[in-house]
């Protein structure tokens, strides 16, 4: 059986977007992070957090950052956040690229990046990374699948629990 092609836009959010992305930020964790991170971590996690991330972004707007989403039928159901690298590495980078779970595998995720791949280069980078939890199989197979080098590793905290992750580098 075929599936249907998702027909989305990938636009710049505005302030009327911010209460769908809080609520999809949180959704795609609750959906991507189960077995990874902890549930007692998982199951506190709160939209008025992700509400005050946004509205933060959106107060602190820098030339060198941004964000695009996805709507299918004016419903965000992906994002991605990219600029200047928050480390000093070389190359800018792709802070979250989250995709509703409803909507994976069928080309959105990919399209999200590589406009944020574009974003970077006019921004004058030739290269960029990301982080990635190591236990997230489905996110460590889509950023090889973009033919991600595997690049260094790093340890973070999340709530009580200590993970790795694994920086993918790219060039633009």
């Amino acid at each position: 059986m075929q599936k249907d092609t998702l027909n989305f836009t990938i636009q710049k959010p505005d302030a009327s977007h911010l209460n769908n992305l809080a609520k999809l930020h949180l959704k795609v964790w609750q959906q991507s992070y189960v077995g990874i991170v902890s549930a007692d971590y998982l199951d506190n996690l709160r939209v008025e957090y992700y509400l005050q991330l946004w509205k933060s972004f959106f107060q602190k707007k820098k030339h060198d950052q941004g964000t695009f989403v996805a709507l299918q039928k004016n419903e965000i159901i992906g994002f991605v956040r990219y600029g200047s690298p928050r480390e000093d590495l070389e190359g800018g980078e792709i802070y979250a690229l989250y995709i509703d779970k409803t909507f994976q595998g069928q080309g959105l995720g990919k399209a999200l990046f590589l406009k944020a791949c574009s974003e970077l280069k006019c921004l004058g980078y030739n290269a960029c990374y990301l982080w990635v939890l190591k236990a997230n199989e489905s996110g460590r197979g889509f950023y090889t699948r973009m033919a991600g080098k595997l690049g260094g590793t790093r340890v973070i905290e999340i709530g009580s629990q200590t993970l790795e992750e694994l920086k993918f580098t790219y060039k633009l």
